[in-house]
């Protein structure tokens, strides 16, 4: 007899949801040195951001959530916090096996920088998938996922060749810094 599963998280009241309210940041990618990659089982509760230059106002993980009535399309034009969320809500609903499978999951890739997770492909899948787990009250693990180790650069660059990327500076200020030395 095969398993059925709750695949309704469009539904889903965020008061109920222990992380609805914990915070995604921003990790900009072109700050880090990328290393080897793995194929790895992911605990999404490791999950703290995401490299997505569109999400670099932080959104947390309810603000992500799919709204109610994706899946029956009764609001075709109504917001979705991710462009994408409709196909991959689908895709769930269709297949949940997308999710539970032990299979290597193509177009899914997490960065782990000092212990922490960042999503680098696949944040619709990652938040899909987290609040899925959670609704059929499953752990929040991921297996076949792309795992790639990653560290921040924080070598001091000379003026004349580049910026600092000292992960002290905001974006704004590395900008700033590169526009200086562009007229120095």
């Amino acid at each position: 007899m095969q398993k059925t599963w709750n695949t309704r998280i469009d539904e889903m009241d965020l008061e109920s949801v222990p992380f609805a309210n914990e915070v995604l940041r921003f990790q900009a990618k072109q700050e880090l040195e990328l290393h080897e990659d793995r194929i790895e089982s992911v605990d999404l509760r490791r999950i703290v951001g995401t490299t997505n230059p569109k999400f670099q106002i932080e959104r947390t993980w309810g603000d992500l959530k799919p709204v109610a009535g994706t899946l029956r399309k009764e609001r075709e034009s109504c917001y979705q916090p991710m462009e994408r969320s409709r196909s991959v809500f689908s895709d769930l609903t269709e297949d949940p096996d997308f999710i539970l499978s032990r299979k290597k999951k193509c177009s899914w890739t997490v960065l782990e920088i000092n212990e922490e997770l960042f999503v680098e492909v696949g944040l619709h899948r990652t938040v899909i998938a987290r609040f899925f787990l959670h609704l059929n009250g499953l752990e929040p693990i991921v297996h076949g996922v792309n795992v790639r180790r990653a560290t921040i650069r924080t070598e001091r660059s000379d003026p004349t060749n580049g910026p600092d990327w000292s992960p002290k500076q905001s974006p704004h200020q590395r900008l700033m810094e590169k526009l200086r030395n562009l007229f120095r």
